[in-house]
């Protein structure tokens, strides 16, 4: 008798909350109740948050005047193949080469790119946001050249902490086809190989980044 196939997802998702890590000079969500069951017999929050909060995804409009907002690119875009990646033997403040791309078939075939440094363990210290691995200016410019769909870090960001130019966001988004996104979580969890990922940004006018809830899921 056959048996049904159970898929098994995985949330890669950090949960927005008030005093959470976030970059250096974002300011704090705020989720405030604005009607309660005990009250107005059912409850709806406020919440006031940066496009950048948590989990978001990255768009070209949030470096290059005139880029592309996330709500102009279609629904396509936020949905494929997943390789994640084990980086987790780079060390703080070393760089990721093309090579490891290159030679990597699962990194090749996949339209999502998860780089997995293990980074996610200084979550809630200074530290998180300080030192970690990024990318080679090689390795960007392999992936956004592939046509990745959207190349995502278990970090705060591509880009190193101190690097004002945002050099590597503009390798990648500057393609036009490429989107980048931070703050990843529970990556350990992903088995190796090729799964289905889904990375669905808020949609709203505009907008140069938004918070995801991003999913893997094999069956």
């Amino acid at each position: 008798m056959q048996q049904d196939s159970a898929m098994t997802a995985l949330d890669f998702t950090r949960t927005i909350r008030p005093g959470m890590p976030l970059f250096p000079g974002t300011p704090q969500p705020s989720l405030q109740a604005i009607a309660r069951i005990e009250g107005e017999g059912f409850r709806e929050t406020q919440l006031l948050l940066t496009s950048h909060t948590g989990t978001h995804i990255d768009a070209p409009a949030h470096v290059f005047p005139g880029g592309a907002a996330l709500e102009s690119f279609p629904a396509s875009q936020f949905a494929g193949s997943l390789a994640v990646l084990d980086a987790t033997g780079f060390a703080p403040d070393s760089e990721i080469p093309a090579s490891f791309l290159e030679e990597n078939a699962a990194a090749r075939a996949a339209e999502f790119l998860f780089f997995r440094t293990g980074w996610e363990r200084f979550w809630g210290q200074e530290s998180y946001f300080e030192a970690y691995p990024v990318l080679s200016a090689g390795a960007a410019r392999w992936a956004a050249d592939k046509g990745k769909k959207a190349l995502g870090f278990d970090t705060p960001g591509i880009d190193p902490a101190e690097d004002a130019s945002l050099r590597l966001h503009r390798i990648v988004l500057g393609t036009g086809r490429t989107l980048v996104i931070e703050n990843l979580c529970g990556l350990s969890a992903a088995p190796a190989g090729l799964l289905s990922c889904a990375a669905l940004p808020l949609k709203f006018e505009g907008s140069d980044g938004a918070p995801a809830r991003v999913i893997g899921w094999t069956p």
